[in-house]
């Protein structure tokens, strides 16, 4: 009942009527889902990353904007979730997030869904390789054996599933970080590449020179 009076005391009132109505799961808003349709997916490197039910950047059931739980007004619905996680691999999974919205006030008025949250690696490995160097020729051969110095490899979120080390010779990739090769002389270019868990790959080069460094060795005829 709105009251209103002037200065001389004379008053009037009106009626306003308010009407409370029951929420029901047909008004509710569920969070979206996070599978790079609906939002982008996350990273597995974001530090902001956020998997918690209870934390806002992945959602809750709302409605009108307000969380749809017994907490902020709307007692007659009972709002619970539960997670199921899919690994792909180390950096990548899958959360599939089950929400179930119950109202105690009518048993056949029941919601639920399932809220698709995707964490990503998608970052390659990085890699530095070792300093350009120039290795001298065997003592009675026309090349040398190489013995190729480490990179310097990380990754953000996954294992180091493979690193590898190519030539220009078309030899096998030597499988691991470093290794031995026989190279001819001249300059070559070596390629390191570190490949993650997730499949992502980054590469780099190192120069070397094979030289012949051998002094001659001079052999007199005997008189």
């Amino acid at each position: 009942t709105w009251t209103v009076c002037d200065g001389s005391n004379n008053c009037t009132t009106c009626d306003q009527e308010i009407f409370l109505r029951r929420a029901m799961t047909a008004d509710i808003t569920l969070p979206p889902n996070f599978d790079n349709i609906d939002q982008p997916a996350f990273s597995c490197s974001d530090p902001t990353i956020c998997l918690d039910p209870t934390l806002a950047c992945t959602g809750v059931p709302t409605i009108n904007g307000i969380p749809a739980d017994g907490g902020s007004g709307f007692c007659e619905l009972n709002v619970v979730s539960s997670d199921d996680t899919l690994f792909v691999d180390a950096g990548s999974f899958t959360i599939l997030r089950t929400w179930t919205i119950v109202n105690w006030c009518n048993s056949n008025d029941i919601l639920q869904e399932v809220q698709v949250i995707k964490v990503e690696d998608d970052e390659a490995p990085t890699i530095t390789c070792p300093a350009n160097f120039t290795a001298g020729t065997s003592a009675n051969a026309c090349e040398a054996i190489v013995i190729l110095p480490a990179a310097q490899v990380s990754d953000n979120c996954s294992p180091l599933d493979q690193i590898t080390v190519e030539t220009f010779l078309g030899n096998q990739p030597i499988n691991g970080n470093g290794g031995s090769l026989l190279l001819p002389l001249g300059m070559h270019t070596i390629t390191y590449v570190a490949t993650d868990d997730s499949g992502n790959s980054s590469s780099c080069d190192v120069q070397v020179t094979v030289v012949d460094d051998i002094i001659p060795v001079a052999v007199c005829n005997a008189k």
